[in-house]
């Protein structure tokens, strides 16, 4: 079992190092249930931006544009666009209690005291629950079975408990600013004076001060719904395919996770696809190459 959330290991294991990551995305553990290999090896030598993945970006951004809340200043540093998360976090929060939906809100958290990151494409108020909401873009002709839904599965679920942790104060702003450092940010003066030209106020420009404002109203939410829905978009034209509904359930949350943080732990190396599932490597860039588990050349 994984230690609790605000857990704070006393340095980072080998693979991160190894990987120059100093957070791990919710985005890499879902990666992890499509191919740990390919993964890793995405993470040491990148992958490209193909023309699927531009219109996945695109159908992403146009449902953003309908109800997410912009801050229209320019970061120039990290410190300016962590600050302009936070912002733009509180002002989620803000619409979904007022409009009873809000897309994109930035999530942080610990798991075995590895900080966690990502971004809920979209939450809901449901019977004055808060239902989670992911969007996955695809070919209209793919088949949606199991293997293929599985990583989005994960992700739903590791992102209502991350959204658990806060609510429950058991991931709090103490924990947040103690491994991001968040009172040693400070902001560039030009950002601070274009925040002033919108109508903020000096003396809340601070990283401190927007981030525990975010944590305190995360906090004061009702709760998370125990049903969550994974959202089919046809790639080409947006429209909704296919809901894949999803209950939450401690037990295989905590199955995922663990199995998970065994590579992050160090204590495995990462796992290729099984011989049944290994049709996915005939359309991964690293099969044959960086990558020869199932190559039948074996050279």
């Amino acid at each position: 079992m994984y230690p609790n959330a605000n857990d704070t290991p006393m340095s980072y294991s080998n693979t991160m190092l190894r990987l120059k990551k100093s957070s791990i995305r919710v985005t890499d553990i879902a990666s992890q249930y499509w191919c740990e290999k390919q993964m890793e090896l995405s993470s040491i030598h990148g992958w490209p931006f193909t023309k699927a993945m531009k219109a996945g970006k695109e159908i992403h951004a146009q449902l953003q544009e309908k109800a997410f809340d912009h801050v229209a200043a320019k970061p120039l540093t990290f410190a300016d666009s962590f600050y302009k998360i936070a912002l733009e976090d509180i002002l989620c929060i803000k619409r979904l209690n007022e409009t009873g939906m809000c897309r994109e809100f930035r999530i942080y958290g610990s798991i075995n005291g590895y900080k966690i990151a990502g971004s809920i494409d979209q939450m809901e108020l449901d019977g004055g629950k808060i239902r989670i909401i992911e969007h996955k873009t695809v070919q209209k002709r793919n088949s949606l079975d199991e293997v293929s839904t599985r990583p989005h599965r994960v992700q739903a679920l590791v992102y209502k408990k991350l959204l658990d942790d806060i609510i429950n104060r058991e991931y709090t702003f103490a924990n947040f600013s103690a491994s991001y450092g968040v009172d040693r940010l400070f902001m560039s003066e030009e950002f601070m004076k274009e925040l002033e030209k919108s109508g903020g106020q000096r003396k809340e420009m601070t990283n401190t001060y927007a981030w525990k404002k975010m944590f305190e109203e995360a906090a004061a939410l009702k709760g998370t719904s125990e049903d969550i829905t994974v959202r089919y978009l046809d790639k080409a034209t947006g429209e909704v395919i296919e809901n894949l509904e999803v209950r939450y359930s401690k037990e295989e949350t905590d199955r995922y996770i663990t199995n998970a943080m065994k590579y992050w732990n160090g204590q495995r190396e990462a796992m290729p696809v099984t011989e049944s599932e290994n049709w996915k490597c005939n359309s991964c860039r690293f099969f044959g190459k960086e990558c020869k588990v199932w190559w039948k050349d074996g050279t």
